[in-house]
């Protein structure tokens, strides 16, 4: 029999996996291999990413994430009566969907576990904990993109729910670079906003005009303002958080005095800040993080999910967010199982497998109006192509 793999949604089940432990290991290489989770936390603290955990739920719960509105009345001013002029409290909730997502690893046989001599089972359990981080992150990248991570959207014969009948929902803010002639025109009909976006994204060509550029930037943080996009809070200091790509970065640090803008951008006493860990530079109030899994507008390689195909390969979209921007939900931790009665028990299998979902944070109110209300994400698309050398 001959080594084999298989990456959620699988066609096999393994009926017969015994739950084994729970490996530190394996959450150690699980989360070195995560790049959301510095950007995550529960609800309340202010962070993009709300995570909330409820173990023991079964396959296919919703995990429901709450949110509290701002108050809106005018007020009463002077001595006029303020009894019978209470505002009640408004509430949002945002459903998640969990579902299972596995993944699995197979040796030979007894005689290659005899001629071992490299840990083949603590390789295995490495190698699958990196998989499920690098797997759970690009789902979250898919999230903010299209809504739902894919082994939630995907068909129901490959495993999903067909959430929203498997069409890509893009988020409500979605820009091009030189806005006024490469317009996004929003529509609340998916397939209609998404030709928009692609329509846009096919005339992004000008390296003057359509690459990432702090003016961009600056568009963006006051476009933010205006639409109520709270900041991120991450211990104490507000920003929001820019995700680019490294073809976006390599524009960025060709504009005049970008340097010295990042060397003094940030006050000093702030960049002991775990958000500034790992980042690219501060400026007008917006983190920069750099990742290769920001998305091109060529279909992204996530099986069954759907996708908003510009086929313009040298198109990048980055990713700006404030607080509440998705909400994750964990149902079952990330975990080891071990099966050990394939061919008479002469191989042994190690597979992962964790219960978890999330969705791009649209809370919907509790008034019995069912508003809703778009949270902390807008999306810049730039003529990015591949850097020279």
């Amino acid at each position: 029999m001959a080594d084999t793999t298989w990456s959620y949604p699988g066609d096999t089940t393994y009926t017969a996996l015994i739950p084994i432990y729970w490996d530190k290991q394996l959450a150690q290489y699980e989360a070195d291999a995560a790049y959301w989770d510095k950007f995550t936390g529960k609800e309340g603290s202010g962070s993009p990413i709300i995570k909330k955990t409820q173990l023991g739920k079964e396959a296919g719960d919703q995990i429901k994430i709450g949110m509290q509105g701002f108050l809106t009345n005018d007020g009463i001013y002077g001595d006029a009566t303020l009894e019978g002029s209470e505002e009640a409290l408004l509430f949002y909730d945002q459903a998640v969907y969990v579902n299972q997502m596995r993944n699995a690893i197979v040796d030979v046989g007894k005689m290659s576990q005899q001629r071992d001599n490299y840990g083949l089972h603590e390789r295995a359990v490495r190698a699958l904990g990196e998989w499920y981080g690098r797997q759970r992150s690009a789902m979250i990248f898919h999230t903010i993109y299209y809504g739902w991570p894919p082994h939630i959207s995907c068909t129901t014969g490959n495993g999903g729910y067909a959430i929203n009948s498997a069409v890509a929902k893009a988020p409500r803010y979605w820009y091009c670079a030189d806005e006024a002639n490469n317009v996004v025109t929003y529509s609340a009909t998916d397939a209609t906003y998404n030709a928009s976006i692609i329509a846009a994204e096919q005339n992004l060509a000008d390296t003057e005009t359509d690459w990432m550029s702090p003016d961009i930037v600056d568009g963006l943080v006051a476009k933010a303002k205006v639409q109520n996009i709270k900041p991120m809070t991450i211990e104490g200091m507000e920003a929001y958080l820019m995700v680019i790509h490294p073809y976006q970065e390599a524009q960025l640090r060709t504009h005049d005095n970008w340097f010295n803008a990042m060397m003094n951008a940030a006050p000093r006493d702030l960049r002991t800040n775990p958000i500034f860990k790992g980042s690219l530079g501060y400026w007008n109030g917006v983190v920069f993080h750099v990742s290769n899994q920001v998305h091109s507008g060529d279909p992204t390689a996530i099986k069954s999910a759907p996708t908003i195909d510009a086929s313009a390969a040298n198109v990048r979209r980055a990713i700006f967010m404030g607080s509440d921007a998705v909400a994750y939900a964990v149902a079952e931790d990330a975990h080891i199982e071990v099966k050990k009665d394939f061919d008479y028990n002469n191989q042994r299998g190690e597979a992962v497998a964790g219960i978890w979902g999330a969705v791009r944070a649209e809370y919907t109110s509790d008034d019995g109006n069912s508003t809703v209300v778009s949270q902390g994400i807008q999306v810049v698309s730039t003529y990015s192509p591949a850097a020279v050398v």
